[in-house]
């Protein structure tokens, strides 16, 4: 994922403002339950692993790369 990608995740208020510069980015999103997701799927992600030790919300925002299916951003929801 490239740096003006990250920052524009990275700047987002909140997991609707992650949506919608995923989509017009072109990427998958995807709504998940948290207990979906476990550290190793969310090793290399940007910002990920955090969230699963700290996050009290029940789902997270998953956004992936079309091409590759990996994961690029995680954000609680």
């Amino acid at each position: 994922m490239n740096e003006r990608i990250k920052d524009l995740f990275n700047s987002a208020e909140n997991p609707e403002e992650v949506i919608r510069i995923a989509k017009r980015n072109g990427f998958d999103v995807e709504l998940k339950n948290n207990k979906e997701l476990n550290e190793d799927d969310l090793e290399s992600v940007f910002g990920g692993a955090r969230y699963l030790r700290e996050n009290y919300a029940s789902y997270s925002v998953v956004v992936r790369d079309k091409k590759t299916g990996a994961i690029l951003c995680v954000v609680p929801y």
